[in-house]
């Protein structure tokens, strides 16, 4: 039996979070994902994806403000609401935060919107892995207003707060993938 990792920094218990999330969804999520459960659509209302029109420029997620409580979204979507959070928090985090969620587009297939999943998660990890404790604390470093589409609704918040419920952001969109009726059919088939 192996020891179990107790986390000795704030930065390792942030990394042991994130990575929980980034293994859970490669082990339950990725493995059923292809470009026909990407668009299956759960009722004819459900928020998806959409290929560029007549054949010129991106793909667009469907999206309204404010959001409705009873909208159901396609495997795809969920897909591209987690890369798209993932893109602006790193952005927001460590970057320039000038992205904002219609400037993050689909990638178009499963396999390429999983590549970029999967290296959002590395990009996210080896950011945060490059931190001090220090850092942790800086108040207003965090710029999340790409991803709201106004004002910074956490300046007032320290990197480590920011961080903290990036983690569980990110751990809601991925349980929620794992739970997508399209993936839990396919899981039971295999």
């Amino acid at each position: 039996m192996s020891a179990i990792h107790r986390p000795k920094t704030r930065i390792e218990l942030l990394l042991a979070q994130f990575d929980i999330a980034a293994g859970f969804f490669a082990d339950v999520v990725e493995p059923f994902v292809d470009d026909a459960v990407c668009l299956w659509q759960p009722d004819e209302r459900s928020w998806t994806v959409h290929p560029p029109q007549e054949g010129a420029g991106s793909w667009t997620a469907d999206w309204i403000v404010p959001e409705p409580d009873d909208v159901s979204t396609t495997v795809g979507w969920d897909l591209w609401h987690l890369g798209m959070f993932l893109t602006i928090a790193h952005d927001g985090a460590f970057g320039t935060a000038s992205v904002r969620r219609e400037d993050v587009s689909w990638p178009g297939s499963a396999e390429a919107g999983l590549v970029w999943i999967k290296s959002s998660f590395r990009r996210w990890h080896d950011a945060v892995e490059s931190l001090s404790e220090t850092d942790l604390d800086v108040v207003g470093r965090a710029d999340m207003s790409g991803f709201y589409g106004h004002g910074n609704p956490f300046a007032q918040r320290s990197l480590g707060w920011v961080l903290a419920w990036a983690n569980f952001e990110v751990i809601s969109m991925v349980r929620a993938l794992g739970r997508a009726p399209g993936l839990r059919s396919r899981r039971g088939r295999r």
